[in-house]
């Protein structure tokens, strides 16, 4: 579970995933998209704690590093969901965030539960999300808003 001690590697994490993003406004210093980022972090941070009170937040570790973060609300009307999946850049395609999800995709079917999450629309995880079963149902904002029923797997 995410402790107090993780804030900073939480916070570097976020900045980690959406630097690349911020590279592309033309004119920002290092310093100003660092803050910005900052900022939006914490606004990030007090929405998933306003919304999705009672969540399992999950920091990710490889060889007792630590590489990512899973945020789950297993309270949600209607079944689990996912809020929020990063990993490290450095982490990615190697097939970690796959275990991951089926990891929690097998917790939800022993429960009964179905599993939802968003995802931007021009996100590459999108093509895992529906290999896993997930179907667009709608759209949350900006965002699609995935729904994967019970497997009858279980």
């Amino acid at each position: 579970m995410q402790t107090d001690a993780d804030a900073a590697f939480v916070r570097d994490l976020y900045l980690a995933r959406r630097w690349a993003e911020t590279a592309l406004i033309p004119g920002w210093t290092d310093e100003q998209r660092r803050q910005f980022l900052l900022d939006q972090a914490r606004l990030q941070r007090l929405h998933y704690e306003k919304c999705y009170p009672d969540s399992d937040i999950l920091v990710v570790e490889q060889s007792n590093r630590s590489i990512g973060r899973l945020y789950l609300h297993r309270h949600a009307p209607g079944g689990w969901h996912i809020v929020d999946i990063a990993l490290l850049p450095a982490w990615c395609g190697q097939g970690i965030g796959s275990a991951l999800l089926r990891a929690v995709l097998d917790l939800a079917d022993h429960a009964g539960r179905p599993c939802s999450l968003h995802v931007s629309p021009g996100n590459p995880a999108q093509r895992l999300y529906q290999r896993l079963g997930f179907q667009v149902t709608g759209t949350a904002g900006p965002d699609l808003h995935l729904c994967r029923p019970v497997s009858s797997r279980v």
